[in-house]
């Protein structure tokens, strides 16, 4: 854990630096921002799912499909076009 946080400082030390000289402005911060929040969001619920929610959901789901590939397949795109429609 410990590397993860000196990894992370030294990329925010990187950033920095390349915002001070200049190379950087706040438009490609704003745009690096939109683009990480799927996989900050993916790493959060990661995070959340110790709370049972996704195991609750999940199991809906898949009493949902009963068993049938075309349901599953169906219902995954269901409920994940809305979040990228969306994001």
């Amino acid at each position: 854990m410990h590397h993860v946080v000196d990894m992370a400082l030294a990329a925010l030390r990187g950033v920095g630096a390349l915002f001070a000289v200049g190379i950087l402005n706040g438009e490609d911060i704003t745009g690096a921002m939109k683009t990480a929040a799927i996989p900050l969001a993916l790493l959060f619920s990661g995070m959340v799912s110790t709370t049972e929610l996704f195991e609750r959901i999940g199991a809906v789901f898949l009493r949902a499909t009963q068993e049938c590939g075309k349901r599953f397949l169906l219902l995954l795109i269901a409920l994940v076009a809305p979040c990228a429609f969306f994001s």
